[in-house]
Protein backbone atom coordinates (compact mmCIF):
# COMPACT_ATOMS: atom_id res chain seq x y z
CA UNK A 1 0.00 0.00 0.00
CA UNK A 2 2.74 2.67 -0.40
CA UNK A 3 1.20 3.80 -3.44
CA UNK A 4 -1.62 4.88 -1.92
CA UNK A 5 0.25 6.32 0.94
CA UNK A 6 2.34 8.66 -1.36
CA UNK A 7 -0.73 9.76 -2.80
CA UNK A 8 -2.42 11.01 0.57
CA UNK A 9 1.15 13.21 0.95
CA UNK A 10 0.90 14.99 -2.31
CA UNK A 11 -2.17 15.13 -4.67
CA UNK A 12 -1.10 13.40 -7.80
CA UNK A 13 -3.62 14.93 -10.50
CA UNK A 14 -1.00 15.41 -13.39
CA UNK A 15 1.97 13.51 -14.68
CA UNK A 16 4.77 15.99 -13.50
CA UNK A 17 3.22 15.45 -9.74
CA UNK A 18 3.01 11.85 -10.35
CA UNK A 19 7.30 11.56 -11.31
CA UNK A 20 8.50 14.14 -9.04
CA UNK A 21 6.64 12.35 -5.89
CA UNK A 22 8.18 8.74 -7.35
CA UNK A 23 11.33 10.33 -7.12
CA UNK A 24 10.84 11.37 -3.78
CA UNK A 25 11.50 15.19 -4.59
CA UNK A 26 11.14 17.42 -1.87
CA UNK A 27 11.96 20.83 -2.83
CA UNK A 28 10.14 21.30 -6.58
CA UNK A 29 12.27 24.69 -6.97
CA UNK A 30 15.86 23.46 -6.60
CA UNK A 31 15.28 20.53 -9.92
CA UNK A 32 15.62 21.78 -13.35
CA UNK A 33 13.38 20.98 -15.50
CA UNK A 34 15.96 20.18 -18.37
CA UNK A 35 17.41 17.30 -16.49
CA UNK A 36 16.59 13.28 -17.14
CA UNK A 37 14.79 11.18 -14.88
CA UNK A 38 17.91 9.65 -14.50
CA UNK A 39 19.98 12.60 -13.50
CA UNK A 40 17.38 12.91 -10.77
CA UNK A 41 18.10 10.15 -9.35
CA UNK A 42 15.99 7.32 -10.78
CA UNK A 43 17.02 3.47 -10.49
CA UNK A 44 15.67 0.44 -12.10
CA UNK A 45 13.48 -0.16 -9.20
CA UNK A 46 11.82 3.40 -9.50
CA UNK A 47 11.84 3.30 -13.02
CA UNK A 48 9.49 0.37 -12.74
CA UNK A 49 7.18 1.68 -10.00
CA UNK A 50 7.20 5.08 -12.58
CA UNK A 51 6.63 3.33 -15.72
CA UNK A 52 3.26 1.37 -13.88
CA UNK A 53 1.90 4.22 -11.97
CA UNK A 54 1.92 6.29 -15.59
CA UNK A 55 0.23 3.42 -17.57
CA UNK A 56 -2.33 2.94 -14.84
CA UNK A 57 -2.93 6.72 -14.10
CA UNK A 58 -2.45 8.25 -17.05
CA UNK A 59 -2.65 5.90 -19.74
CA UNK A 60 0.41 6.59 -21.27
CA UNK A 61 3.59 3.78 -22.02
CA UNK A 62 7.10 4.84 -21.97
CA UNK A 63 10.14 2.19 -22.21
CA UNK A 64 12.37 2.09 -19.35
CA UNK A 65 15.23 4.14 -22.16
CA UNK A 66 12.36 6.45 -22.88
CA UNK A 67 12.04 7.19 -18.77
CA UNK A 68 15.67 7.49 -18.31
CA UNK A 69 16.11 9.72 -21.33
CA UNK A 70 12.38 11.69 -20.37
CA UNK A 71 12.80 15.21 -18.62
CA UNK A 72 10.88 17.03 -16.62
CA UNK A 73 9.97 19.81 -19.29
CA UNK A 74 9.40 17.46 -21.84
CA UNK A 75 6.43 15.47 -19.02
CA UNK A 76 4.78 19.12 -18.60
CA UNK A 77 4.52 19.23 -22.33
CA UNK A 78 3.19 15.39 -22.90
CA UNK A 79 0.48 16.79 -19.89
CA UNK A 80 -0.38 19.70 -21.98
CA UNK A 81 -1.04 17.77 -24.61
CA UNK A 82 -2.91 15.14 -22.65
CA UNK A 83 -4.84 18.26 -21.11
CA UNK A 84 -5.85 19.67 -24.80
CA UNK A 85 -4.12 22.47 -23.79
CA UNK A 86 -1.66 24.59 -26.31
CA UNK A 87 0.12 26.50 -23.72
CA UNK A 88 4.30 26.70 -24.84
CA UNK A 89 6.50 25.38 -22.14
CA UNK A 90 8.39 27.96 -21.07
CA UNK A 91 12.17 27.49 -21.37
CA UNK A 92 14.71 28.36 -19.08
CA UNK A 93 17.23 30.42 -20.67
Amino acid sequence: MVAAHKQEALSVDNIVDSVINTLGVRDVKQVSFQSTLAELGMNSLIAIEMKLTLQREFGISFSAKDLRSMTLARLKEIQKEKNGTSQVVEKNC
